[in-house]
């Protein structure tokens, strides 16, 4: 599904995004940027000595974070 503009409603197909394949990327992204917090909250875990807390709460966070971008993908929830 393609959506036109207003600028240019007569565009060829090739050079129009939907909302949706926008909003699968933005899902992606988040995903990689909560898995690479993960490992930074890991991280800041080992150097103040609290390993088990920070291993516990980040992988809780991140895994339900990544069970929700699965369950609705690209799905605006916000009106």
């Amino acid at each position: 599904m393609a959506m036109t503009t207003w600028l240019h409603p007569h565009a060829p197909q090739r050079d129009l995004i939907s909302l949706s394949a926008i909003r699968q990327r933005a899902d992606r992204l988040m995903l990689v940027l909560i898995w690479a917090m993960w490992g930074v909250s890991l991280c800041v875990g080992y150097m103040n000595d609290n390993m088990a807390q920070g291993a516990i709460i980040s992988t809780l966070l991140t895994c339900a974070s990544t069970l929700l971008a699965m369950l609705f993908p690209a799905r605006y929830c916000c009106a």
